[in-house]
């Protein structure tokens, strides 16, 4: 995986690099996920849920290089030996957009309790910084993989993964707040309304930071 840091790709450069045991296992899983998915398309699609075997088909994939970690137990997402991965989703139309999207802890989205406390800070944009990175990039590395709303008939094969060091990470994001001016690819003029600072990414600078495999 260390070849792979600071790079963008998909699960199909994982397969590439896989030995047959872990092949095998891989697509014993796929399989399984397909019937998953025929009864239960929100298990894929839902990026509140399907975290969960995007890791596990990570760790998978790796022969056992990275093993899953403890979701929701106050351990990182996935390990990679001693050092940690938090794994984050995004949408497909974020990535092609550029869109700045959000990589902080979850109680920092939407109306979770970290938005009270950090409404509770007012103006103070230190304190707010200080009670974000408590919470947040604690982790050695970011996996920011292309898996909300998935399409329950996507091909796995084809889910692009975004494996950033931390550091490179916190050099991107987004200390500002209010309107927040972007560029796609094509260059196209956009702009997003950041409310709360230090919790979103700048995925044009960021990506203009990591290779393509």
């Amino acid at each position: 995986m260390k070849n792979l840091i600071n790079k963008i790709f998909t699960i199909n450069d994982l397969k590439d690099r896989a030995d047959d045991i872990s092949l095998e296992n891989y697509e014993e899983f796929k399989a399984a996920l397909k019937t998953v998915g025929r009864y239960s398309p929100q298990i894929i699609s839902n990026g509140r849920v399907n975290h969960y075997w995007i890791q596990d088909l990570i760790a998978c994939l790796t022969g056992g290089e990275i093993t899953p970690g403890g979701q929701g137990n106050s351990l990182p997402d996935l390990f990679w030996g001693e050092e940690q991965i938090e794994v984050k989703g995004l949408t497909d139309k974020e990535f092609s957009n550029n869109t700045p999207t959000r990589v902080s802890a979850s109680k920092f989205f939407a109306s979770n309790g970290g938005i009270t406390a950090i409404k509770k800070l007012g103006e103070n944009q230190e304190a707010i910084k200080k009670l974000v990175f408590d919470a947040s990039y604690t982790d050695d590395y970011y996996m920011l993989t292309l898996t909300c709303g998935l399409d329950v008939e996507a091909d796995y094969e084809d889910i692009t993964i975004m494996f950033v060091s931390t550091a490179l990470l916190i050099e991107n994001l987004i200390s500002n707040v209010g309107d927040y001016n972007y560029k796609t690819p094509e260059g196209k003029e956009k702009s997003k309304n950041i409310k709360y600072p230090y919790t979103c990414v700048d995925l044009e600078s960021l990506k203009k930071n990591l290779e393509v495999v």
